[in-house]
């Protein structure tokens, strides 16, 4: 179970399993500022595997915007994603263990869950937030900036030696009278 609460499973295999469902039936509901909004009923998934390096941040960016821009997510909500995956991302790669970093993404029913899998170093528990950081402090705010970015987040141990930090954002579309 991960830090926020129970976390769904996503519909990822792990593998670059990419799919979308174009099956949509817009509901209205209440945008983060009050305004009224469509969410459209959509499902897909996929993943990538980069290499545990700090330039691979760069490479899971342009492959979860490319495949949310495709899906005609909202340009707010994709930024929102985007920070976060940065912070999870470079976090996996400077703290994990291991050759690669998994990206997964699901997008369901107006919700889009995205999550980094990496390995953790025996004898470590895996990311944890540390607390108050000075201003002047150059690291330690990752897991704060995720939070702030998305409406949801946790981490969880899928296995002995591996973590995963996943974190969602709801979008919607503009509904435009005629």
């Amino acid at each position: 179970m991960g830090l926020a609460g129970k976390r769904p499973p996503t519909g990822t295999n792990g593998r670059a399993d990419e799919r979308a469902d174009d099956e949509s039936t817009p509901t209205t509901m209440g945008a983060r500022d009050g305004s009224s909004t469509a969410r459209p009923h959509r499902t897909e998934h996929g993943s990538v595997r980069v290499a545990a390096e700090l330039e691979s941040v760069a490479i899971g960016r342009r492959w979860l915007q490319a495949k949310l821009q495709d899906g005609g997510v909202g340009q707010s909500a994709i930024a929102d994603l985007l920070q976060s995956l940065s912070e999870a991302l470079t976090n996996a790669i400077l703290h994990g263990d291991g050759l690669h970093v998994t990206v997964e993404y699901a997008v369901m029913d107006g919700t889009i869950e995205v999550s980094v899998t990496n390995g953790i170093r025996d004898g470590t528990t895996g990311p944890r937030r540390r607390g108050p950081v000075g201003p002047d402090a150059e690291s330690g705010r990752g897991l704060d900036l995720v939070e702030a970015f998305s409406d949801q987040w946790g981490i969880a141990r899928i296995s002995g030696n591996q973590i995963r930090v996943w974190f969602r954002v709801t979008w919607a579309t503009e509904v435009t009278e005629s």
